[in-house]
């Protein structure tokens, strides 16, 4: 049995190393293809967040529809509903544990898990629920509710809340608070032109590096 030529052992690794990195340092950038401009229902005033969310702790939002309606009538119907929310993670701590996101109607309901640990400080995170299209969700009652399932004080991150005026209020651990809980809302769609556009191009990005790569080195080996 032949042995593979020097060139191929060492290019086929590292055609995949180069196509790789490419991925890891663009891919959450071409995945944001996918993410519609976000909609917020109001702006953050006066902000105060919840202190630690340890285990047991709950947040549950009302959806505001009727200011995010006029916005979310402009979307694809189809297309699955995500929520970003506005955690503080105390001046970047290590912090640990899990939370639990639900979005929750009277018909339509979904849920997605965060790990405390890749929560960043004063930063929106995203999480989307599969199965929520808008379509079925936008004429419905619809609230958001943030559960620790197991965060443990002086390790758990935190949520912002809003004192907007006017806007409507969160509860917080059953007691409703005068503030509002800082999240915005935005939309998934499916395999957009601009993502099989964008990974296309990082793969011929990927090859054409490799290949010069490869040239250099069997020009050495010769």
């Amino acid at each position: 049995m032949r042995r593979l030529p020097r060139i191929l052992k060492f290019g086929i690794p590292l055609v995949l190393l180069v196509w790789a990195g490419y991925a890891w340092v663009y891919g959450d950038w071409i995945r944001g293809y996918a993410i519609e401009d976000a909609m917020y229902p109001s702006p953050i005033e006066d902000p105060a967040h919840v202190d630690d969310l340890t285990a047991g702790r709950e947040v549950v939002q009302p959806v505001e529809w009727d200011r995010l309606k006029p916005l979310a009538r402009a979307r694809a119907q189809d297309n699955t509903v995500c929520a970003a929310l506005y955690f503080a993670t105390y001046g970047n701590r290590g912090n640990r544990g899990t939370l639990e996101v639900e979005w929750l109607g009277p018909e339509i309901s979904g849920q997605s898990q965060v790990d405390m640990a890749t929560v960043k400080d004063n930063k929106f995170h995203t999480v989307c629920f599969p199965g929520v299209r808008l379509a079925d969700v936008i004429d419905q009652p619809s609230f958001l509710r943030i559960r620790s399932l197991d965060g443990e004080l002086g390790r758990s991150v935190t949520a912002w809340l809003s004192g907007h005026e006017g806007a409507v209020r969160a509860t917080v651990d059953g007691q409703q608070v005068e503030r509002t809980l800082v999240y915005h809302l935005r939309t998934i769609a499916g395999n957009t032109r601009e993502r099989i556009a964008g990974w296309v191009l990082i793969l011929f990005a990927g090859l054409i590096m490799a290949v010069l790569v490869l040239a250099v080195f069997d020009r050495r080996l010769r």
